[in-house]
């Protein structure tokens, strides 16, 4: 019987115990939810793991987990979970097949024997559910494939931003907190998992878990006066590549091939978009243009760049974004970084002050890669100059700026998009761009995009026709998207393989 047959069997009892769509048990560190069956009429249904997630018409996420036979049942599982304070078990001297000895022994000590002999993989679940996992959040936590950022601002409103349909922004779910005071609970235990501690001298964290998710919790209630709130962030399971940018239209080929080109002679760029605009996706696709020999270094606040080349070195600032240490960690890194000698240095997202620091180290020839928050190319320039201080000539070291956005298709359908790709020029007074492909809604085209018009307005690739006699510019531009197209059909939908396939050029 798979999952989709249980979930039948699931709504007829749904149906026979018409118990309310999210009744809560009344345990104060937890709860376990019934629901009614689901309904028929959906725009798309999923499992992850032994849930079901449906999305509605309506675009409501909603999350049905196995369920015990009746509300007397559900009551007795939260007895034999708070006798002997099983859910305080240490989880890192624990297993599976412990818990549920221990489990079996406090129904039997409850008289609740016949309680778990009836809904023994239903408590299984849940047991699993709430000692390793994450409790009511748990499916949403798991479901990476679909989910970018779980989001929280009042007990009862558990949202999601689904990668499916952006267009719809927050998706409201099923899954609420009890009260106030369970989310505390919650988030307390997602800080300490995390290493940190929430106490009113630090009330606002922002921290990674696991290597997976990005965590930002706001608890003190004069700053957020209506309730505790929480933001997490979802890396996906596998790292998006330039040959998906590539077939699902976000960039042409031919932009591609002149970034590698500039990447090749030590070329800096940025990639600039807004919140949840796909910047740090489209920042990964592009390490593996680099040489498979490179020498990578990296500097985040959160772990999230991927880097397929053997000798990467990625560095963690320790310190909270909101913090006044937060620059001078990152001075810190820098300065380490130098004493390297890495070909490329790329910051994950930089920030602030931090941003003329990191135009000071392209001034020494290092390559670099990084994405900062701005919504065009423009608007980035202006923000660099006019609010970190970085003087106009410091632009003379940055070759390129990609601009990523959510457009809006025919179809009312959202996308993410490569809309510019612009080149930085200073003529000795003013910094400036030169836009050398730009992309149109209305026809769903790149504009600008052929090899031979970026080659006639880019200044850049005619200055690296200098120090390249190995083959004509327009030649070997076409060559290197070539072996672009080749990723997309060979499918080669992880880094190494899209790394492979990119090594032959060099293989001359």
């Amino acid at each position: 019987m798979n999952i989709f047959d249980i979930v039948k069997k699931a709504k007829f009892v749904a149906k026979q115990d018409a118990t309310p769509a999210a009744k809560f048990s009344d345990t104060p560190m937890f709860c376990v939810q019934t629901f009614h069956a689901m309904p028929d009429l959906y725009r798309d249904r999923y499992a992850v793991g032994d849930a079901i997630v449906t999305i509605t018409d309506d675009f409501q996420y909603l999350v049905f987990e196995p369920q015990f036979k009746n509300e007397s049942d559900k009551l007795a599982y939260d007895k034999i979970m708070q006798y002997k304070q099983l859910l305080k078990e240490d989880v890192n001297s624990l297993t599976e097949e412990h818990l549920m000895i221990s489990i079996t022994a406090a129904a039997a000590d409850l008289g609740l024997s016949n309680v778990l002999t009836d809904n023994y993989k239903t408590v299984r679940y849940f047991a699993k559910r709430d000692i390793f996992g994450y409790e009511i959040l748990d499916v949403m936590m798991k479901d990476s494939a679909h989910i970018e950022d779980i989001t929280c601002s009042d007990p009862t409103s558990v949202g999601v931003i689904h990668r499916d349909y952006l267009e719809s922004e927050v998706l409201r779910s099923n899954v609420r907190f009890r009260n106030s005071e369970h989310l505390n609970v919650f988030l307390e235990r997602i800080a300490r998992l995390g290493g940190k501690h929430i106490s009113s001298s630090d009330p606002m964290l922002d921290f990674q878990l696991e290597d997976k998710f990005r965590v930002a919790i706001i608890s003190d209630e004069i700053i957020s006066p209506k309730s505790a709130a929480f933001s997490i962030r979802i890396k996906s399971d596998k790292p998006f590549t330039i040959t998906e940018m590539i077939e699902k239209n976000v960039i042409p080929t031919s932009v591609v091939s002149v970034i590698w080109k500039m990447l090749d002679f030590r070329g800096t760029g940025l990639v600039v978009g807004a919140t949840g605009a796909g910047k740090s996706s489209l920042l990964n696709t592009l390490f593996p243009l680099l040489h498979r020999s490179s020498k990578i270094m990296t500097i985040e606040d959160t772990a999230e760049l991927q880097i397929p080349q053997f000798d990467w070195t990625p560095l963690i600032i320790d310190a909270p974004i909101t913090s006044p240490q937060y620059h001078d960690k990152f001075q810190e890194l820098l300065n380490a970084v130098l004493r390297h000698r890495p070909k490329m240095i790329s910051v994950g997202e930089v920030r602030g002050k931090s941003t003329k620091k990191l135009f000071d180290v392209m001034s020494t020839g290092h390559s670099s890669l990084s994405s900062f928050h701005a919504f065009s190319a423009e608007g980035a320039m202006r923000k660099i100059i006019s609010e970190y201080d970085v003087h106009p000539a410091s632009f003379s070291h940055l070759w390129f700026i990609l601009t990523v956005a959510t457009i809006i298709d025919k179809d009312k359908r959202h996308k993410r998009k490569c809309v510019s790709f612009d080149e930085v020029c200073y003529d000795g007074v003013h910094a400036s761009l030169v836009n050398l492909c730009s992309y149109d809604a209305l026809s769903d085209s790149f504009l600008g995009a052929t090899i031979t018009e970026m080659i006639s307005k880019s200044k850049k690739l005619d200055y690296l026709t200098r120090f390249d006699a190995s083959s004509d510019l327009a030649s070997d531009l076409k060559h290197r998207a070539s072996l672009l197209d080749e990723c997309v059909r060979q499918k080669a939908y992880t880094p190494k393989k899209v790394m492979g396939i990119l090594s032959r050029y060099y293989a001359k």
